[in-house]
């Protein structure tokens, strides 16, 4: 019993300090990172977190189940069933994945990449991020496992934007790719083709092999 109290103490003081829903600390706690600092955790210009994150994705749930769950703010009309089938492979099964947050230097600083757009065209394809994950040993994630990361961790799109290369919708010749992101603070699900190309500070969930 008295170790009990100490878990529930555990848990109630790690949910006060990082001031997050008790949901996400015991993500965190499950995880094993919950002794790690923020800059431990999260990490900018390479692998975001060092300790892989647990995801828990039901394909057996509805596409809009799986967004429910992440209680967001707002959601882009386009992201439905139609345009993101679940995968046939995947039909009706449960699965447990280790993911991590990536974020990719390309030598370029915002006003440098929009410059090298201009002269260039410059419009990086979502097959170079892909590359750079598979040099991780990861493979990019679809929609569900996205939603499966703002339903358990929902405070890191508050942080970044984070991407999910492995669900498109194709439309009007161009591929629309779903993210997670914030405006005014609310948290945004969101569909875009990216036309200015991947910014500094865009992030690629992977999903380690």
């Amino acid at each position: 019993m008295e170790n009990e109290a100490l878990e529930w103490q555990k848990l109630f003081d790690f949910m006060v300090k990082e001031n997050i829903p008790a949901s996400e600390a015991i993500c965190y706690i499950k995880n094993g990172l919950a002794g790690k600092t923020a800059a431990d955790r999260h990490e900018p210009k390479k692998v975001l977190d060092p300790s892989e994150l647990l995801l828990e994705v039901d394909y057996s749930k509805s596409l809009m189940q799986a967004i429910m769950a992440g209680k967001y703010n707002k959601r882009d009309k386009d992201i439905i069933a139609n345009h993101f089938p679940v995968p046939v492979k995947m039909a009706g099964k449960k699965t447990v994945v280790s993911v991590k947050v990536f974020s990719f230097d390309f030598g370029l600083n915002r006003s440098g990449l929009l410059r090298e757009m201009i002269k260039n065209n410059y419009h990086p394809d979502a097959e170079k991020i892909v590359k750079r994950l598979r040099r991780h040993n990861c493979h990019p994630a679809d929609i569900r496992e996205l939603l499966a990361l703002g339903a358990a961790f929902p405070h890191l799109q508050r942080r970044y934007l984070i991407i999910a290369l492995g669900s498109s919708w194709r439309n009007n010749g161009e591929d629309f790719f779903p993210y997670l992101g914030i405006d005014n603070y609310e948290r945004h699900l969101c569909l875009s083709d990216f036309p200015v190309g991947w910014l500094p500070n865009f992030h690629f969930l992977g999903v380690i092999d």
